[in-house]
């Protein structure tokens, strides 16, 4: 299923799973419970610390759940989590193996303290960009909480649910049953439409803290004696003033510099044109290098236009996202 180097990626990230944990796969005669099952065949033979049960007897079939041993399983993929979402995947193997959470310390307590049970049906598909950052807050919810489940639907393989909850766009969330949202989310955004007690708790911390003499709200730059960093450093802000004579005193005679480029001296303005031009035509790409291979000089825009082409073209072709592991 997995390629000799996917292996190797994948067993030197297996080595950050800490605490032993079973995949418990609930399969059926169709070819991709055949798929899935020698996905997860490839899975535990890189690692000593997770165990594969097939006597699974989940509803949706295939599907397969990570549960620490001893604890209920409490995120599930109803898929086979290969191109976009092989790095969800990997990212739940770790987490649910006790590898910490990238999260600020203050929203995983969030996370711990929502009060409720919830049962998260993400609806994804492999091919699809947004849907990675949805699943992955969820699943990371569902292993930080244990009154939280997350699971994963790929529409394609259950497209009779789709069509019976009329899925229309991925990624779409459901929680106990009701549309909850769709489109790109956050773990702070779900928090946030979750926990109805944020306000109060924000009111309470700051009536914690001791009085104030003063409380400045804002404190960016403004006139003379405001606040900003040249204030604090004495430097009065006085109002812009356009000066035609020469320049005046302080910081207004940079200001008079600008002015008087764009206005008295037009052969300013010249040198700056041909400047621009030549370092236009220094950076023009060569025709030889447009037909070999793309510049070095390309730059981030051009990259992930070629990215997503590349995705489109090879939409299962399966990679770790290493910024998600790192």
């Amino acid at each position: 299923m997995l390629d000799a180097n996917l292996k190797a990626q994948l067993k030197a990230y297996l080595e950050r799973v800490t605490l032993p944990f079973e995949i418990t796969a609930s399969l059926d005669d169709s070819a991709a419970s055949r798929e899935m099952h020698a996905l997860l065949g490839d899975i535990v033979t890189l690692t000593d610390k997770i165990t594969l049960k097939t006597d699974g007897n989940d509803a949706r079939k295939p599907s397969f759940a990570l549960g620490r041993i001893g604890e209920p399983a409490r995120v599930r993929f109803a898929a086979i989590p290969m191109g976009h979402e092989f790095t969800s995947l990997v990212l739940a193997l770790l987490q649910v193996g006790g590898h910490p959470a990238k999260l600020e310390a203050e929203l995983i307590e969030q996370i711990k303290e929502l009060d409720g049970d919830y049962r998260f049906e993400t609806y994804m598909s492999l091919t699809c960009h947004n849907c990675p950052d949805v699943v992955q807050a969820l699943n990371l919810m569902a292993v930080l909480n244990p009154r939280i489940e997350s699971v994963v639907i790929d529409g394609g393989l259950y497209q009779q649910e789709v069509a019976d909850r009329d899925v229309m766009a991925v990624p779409m969330v459901f929680v106990n049953g009701k549309h909850f949202g769709q489109g790109r989310m956050d773990a702070a955004e779900i928090v946030a439409k979750l926990d109805t007690g944020t306000a109060a708790r924000d009111a309470a911390k700051l009536d914690a803290k001791d009085a104030y003499d003063v409380l400045i709200v804002g404190g960016g730059p403004g006139r003379r004696g405001g606040g900003g960093v040249r204030g604090a450093q004495g430097h009065s802000h006085r109002p812009a003033r356009r000066t035609h004579g020469r320049p005046d005193d302080g910081h207004d005679e940079h200001r008079e510099l600008h002015l008087g480029a764009r206005n008295r001296w037009p052969e300013v303005r010249r040198g700056a044109r041909a400047a621009r031009q030549a370092l236009r035509g220094r950076h023009a790409q060569p025709a030889a290098c447009r037909e070999a291979a793309p510049c070095r000089r390309s730059g981030r825009a051009d990259r992930r236009r070629a990215r997503e082409r590349r995705d489109l073209e090879e939409p299962h072709r399966d990679r770790v996202d290493r910024r998600a592991l790192a």
